[in-house]
């Protein structure tokens, strides 16, 4: 029988953690999958690891690679890929036991180019499981179970949860994504690049993989100029990457302006030497990058009142250096009370 989902797993440095994961797939309920392991040029034994899993298991299969980085992975993992649907299940993570079956449920119901689900937030240090829905923004009309095939409708899903936890994904969409190398946060192009080209998405109100959420070097929780420099390589790509499509509507380039406000939110974490760094000029240039679509942003009207006051500030050819200043400055002072 011939299988009709891949799982991908980039593997890196993630002995401790793989084996949970490994687990969690072929205990899945749903059987009729592959499973694709990328070994990233990992030093560790996680390659190993996956070895003995092979021989328990014929769905493994293992593909080694010199290290490139997260997104080089993913690119050649969708290259391989023979299946009509893939998922990422990155290692440190794990999914619930029915998460495949109730993803091939909608594939079965629905014929979706895209599946988003729940999931959980897992803590190491009590081993907490916190609910996370892809919907929280009050903003978002997003009913479970129901076939979304505007294209209006589709691109509103990129204010959902970025990450690809509970996310099933149409091979053909992204058989030609490419990303940057030595490059985190990569899961942010994978995500915006399938919107842009899905016909057809559904959401599934049911947490279906849980995160590791604080693991140390989880990017997610660590902090520093490595990681804002990463965020704008990945947010440049996506830039590239959407002026290629002809039917991108207004609410994406709105949720492109929002990830800007996320990635200065993220600079004033690293120092209050904020601006005289080598982050500086390309902050200044993403900046300037999307005031071409200011009238596009303009026309969204989801956030506050002292977002617009932002957003008209950052859209100002002569005053988004100043705003851009002041916004972090403001953050920083945030940041310093908690």
């Amino acid at each position: 029988m011939t299988s009709d989902i891949t799982v991908i797993i980039p593997i890196y440095n993630v002995e401790k953690y793989i084996a949970k994961c490994l687990t969690s797939l072929i205990e899945q309920t749903y059987t009729n999958f592959e499973i694709l392991a990328i070994d990233d040029g990992s030093p560790d034994n996680s390659n190993a690891i996956v070895q003995e899993y092979m021989k328990k298991d014929s769905r493994i299969k293992l593909i080694e690679k010199e290290n490139g980085g997260y997104g080089t992975a993913l690119e050649l993992a969708i290259k391989q890929v023979k299946t009509p649907y893939f998922l990422v299940c990155d290692p440190d993570d794990w999914l619930e036991k029915d998460a495949i079956e109730v993803m091939q449920d909608s594939i079965r119901k629905f014929k979706p180019d895209l599946v988003i689900g729940d999931r959980y937030d897992v803590y190491t240090d009590n081993n907490e499981r916190h609910y996370v829905s892809s919907i929280a923004k009050p903003f978002l009309k997003i009913r479970p179970d129901k076939l979304y095939t505007k294209k209006i409708d589709i691109q509103q899903f990129s204010f959902t949860a970025i990450s690809p936890h509970s996310k099933l994904y149409k091979t053909s969409l992204l058989r030609n994504a490419h990303f940057p190398r030595k490059v985190s946060f990569t899961d942010y192009l994978l995500y915006i690049c399938a919107l842009v080209n899905a016909k057809k998405v559904v959401y599934i109100n049911r947490a279906l993989s849980d995160y590791l959420i604080d693991r140390p070097g989880n990017t997610t929780t660590d902090t520093n100029i490595k990681v804002v420099e990463d965020q704008i390589v990945v947010w440049n790509c996506t830039m590239n990457m959407l002026d290629k499509h002809k039917k991108v509507e207004d609410i994406l380039w709105y949720r492109m302006y929002d990830q800007v406000k996320v990635i200065l939110s993220e600079y004033a974490l690293l120092s209050n030497n904020t601006f005289k760094d080598k982050l500086t000029t390309p902050i200044y240039d993403m900046i300037s990058t999307i005031q071409t679509y200011k009238h596009q942003i303009k026309k969204i009207k989801i956030d506050k009142d002292e977002s617009q006051l932002l957003k008209l500030g950052l859209m100002n050819k002569l005053m988004f250096r100043l705003t851009a200043k002041s916004y972090v400055k403001a953050k920083q002072i945030v940041f310093n009370r908690k």
